[in-house]
């Protein structure tokens, strides 16, 4: 598996992380983070709001990967 983009509510947080596990893309809106060849997603946010997340990126036709469902 090749991590191709990280999001985070905070750009700084996301970019530093980027930078050490070198991954290309970084977005502070998650639903962004979908665009381009992204095709599978792993959702560990804050667990209210995975239900959303989750509906969302099946409704961008994603592969999901929920930690804490």
């Amino acid at each position: 598996m090749e991590v191709v983009a990280i999001a985070s509510k905070t750009e700084i947080n996301a970019q530093q992380t980027a930078q050490k596990f070198n991954i290309p893309s970084v977005y502070t809106d998650y639903v962004n983070s979908w665009k381009g060849k992204t095709w599978m997603r792993s959702t560990s946010a804050f667990p209210p709001l995975h239900e959303e997340m989750i509906h969302e990126a099946a409704e961008a036709g994603k592969h999901i990967i929920c930690e804490k469902p």
